[in-house]
């Protein structure tokens, strides 16, 4: 998972996004992307992924790679 947890980070980053912010968009619980980010979760859901991506304007391959 750290390259799942540094990929969100670099693209979250790269949008000019905070968690929260990128938590607010994707739909996602507060703190969620923090989680995902420190390695703190590790089986991260399909439907999570694919938040995350559609907010963050990436595919999942972006995201995942």
């Amino acid at each position: 998972m750290a390259g799942l947890a540094s990929n969100v980070r670099e693209l979250r980053q790269r949008a000019g996004l905070a968690c929260r912010e990128l938590d607010r968009r994707a739909g996602l619980a507060e703190g969620h992307t923090a989680l995902i980010e420190a390695g703190n979760r590790r089986n991260v859901q399909l439907d999570t992924l694919r938040r995350l991506a559609t907010a963050l304007n990436v595919t999942l391959t972006d995201l995942t790679k």
